[in-house]
């Protein structure tokens, strides 16, 4: 998703910043820095998010993680701070948003 931003969490707290201490909730996580930096330690952090582990646990919660993201609606901000909703699935494939191979992977910008 090129200049957006997206949550996968009903959290206060979106965005963190993982400096040795391993984060278990929030949707983003920022790893600063070049990514051969953070290769090793991404799926250590990522693993220990509550909806990761809800999507690694078993077929069944996978299924109902994606129906949820089917309906969920993002809000999408411009640059001059118009906003619309459109659905999940036209911003991001929802095979992709609910595969964990590929939520730990580095994403290109």
């Amino acid at each position: 998703m090129k200049r957006k931003i997206m949550s996968l969490d009903y959290e206060t707290r979106y965005f963190h910043y993982p400096y040795g201490k391993v984060i278990k909730r929030g949707a983003i996580l920022h790893f600063a820095g070049s990514s051969n930096v953070w290769k090793e330690t991404i799926p250590r952090y990522l693993s220990e998010m509550s909806w990761f582990k809800a999507l690694k646990n078993s077929f069944t919660e996978r299924e109902a993680y994606r129906r949820l993201l089917e309906t969920t609606s993002v809000e999408i901000h411009s640059a001059r701070g118009a906003f619309r909703y459109v659905k999940l699935g036209t911003v991001c494939p929802i095979s992709n948003v609910s595969n964990p191979n590929w939520l730990s992977g580095e994403l290109r910008k």
